[in-house]
Formats: C-alpha cells, sequence, structure tokens
C-alpha cells in the first residue's frame, strides 16, 4: 500500500471529495479491485481528487506509459460513506494523494459489488502514446 513509514501528515476528507481508481481493459490487464486483495491488508487504495487515467496510471505504476486501455474511475466520498465504507487520507511518500477505503466487517461479494456501484464515472485514456499532463 505504501512506501515506507511517511511524514505526511493526513487530511480530513470532505463528503464532496472525489476519489479516482486506476482501472484497466483489454487482454492481460490486472481485474478492477472491488475488494482487498490479500497483501492490502482490508483496504483499497483509491487517490484523492478527479485524476486523469495518465495521472492515475503514474500513481499506482512504476513504470512504463499509459496506454489506450488504461483508464480511471471516479467515486465521491460521501457515497462511499453512504454505503457504510470508511474513507481516509493515508499519504505516503510516492502517492501524497493516497487513501484507502475499508468496511467495518467481512468485505463479501455484496459489499464489492456495493463499493463498484460507488464509482459513478469513468474516463479512458485518449491517445495511443502516454498523455502526461
Amino acid at each position: 500500500m505504501g512506501e515506507g513509514p511517511s511524514k505526511l501528515q493526513p487530511d480530513r476528507l470532505g463528503d464532496d471529495e472525489v476519489v479516482t481508481q486506476r482501472i484497466a481493459k483489454g487482454a492481460g490487464s490486472p481485474p478492477v479491485i472491488n475488494a482487498p486483495r490479500p497483501k492490502d491488508q482490508g483496504r483499497v487504495s483509491v487517490i484523492r481528487g478527479r485524476k486523469s487515467p495518465s495521472q492515475a496510471y503514474h500513481l499506482v505504476r512504476k513504470g512504463g506509459s499509459c496506454g489506450p486501455d488504461d483508464g480511471a474511475r471516479y467515486a465521491e466520498v460521501g457515497a462511499l460513506r453512504d454505503a457504510g465504507f470508511i474513507v481516509t487520507h493515508t499519504p505516503n511518500n510516492r502517492n501524497p494523494d493516497h487513501c484507502s477505503v475499508a468496511y467495518p466487517s467481512d468485505w463479501s461479494e455484496d459489499v464489492a459489488l456495493l463499493f463498484e456501484m460507488c464509482f459513478a464515472d469513468e474516463s479512458w485514456n485518449a491517445a495511443a502514446e502516454d498523455t502526461d499532463e
């Protein structure tokens, strides 16, 4: 999730704020993460603010370039909280906009679907080449 201890201080997230999650499509793409993986310690990572697919890609990946199958999806913090999720700002040295989404009980398939439904919008990288902004 993070890259070692961080001296960055977490902020309180407002319900009207948007978070971004990197997504990808196509053969060989990682699946969309709707539930914590074993290494995620019961949390799913998202990024504070509405980031472009390229911005999200570079905050999540350590190398490579963002292609046309790379995208981002967006949820309001308030929608996640209304669905029962706990959304906290968990900055680290690599990503000062890192946030964690947790659920107060087991993250079942129903909870994963609930998480997915909170993401009302998505966008895809428009160019075949990386379009850093």
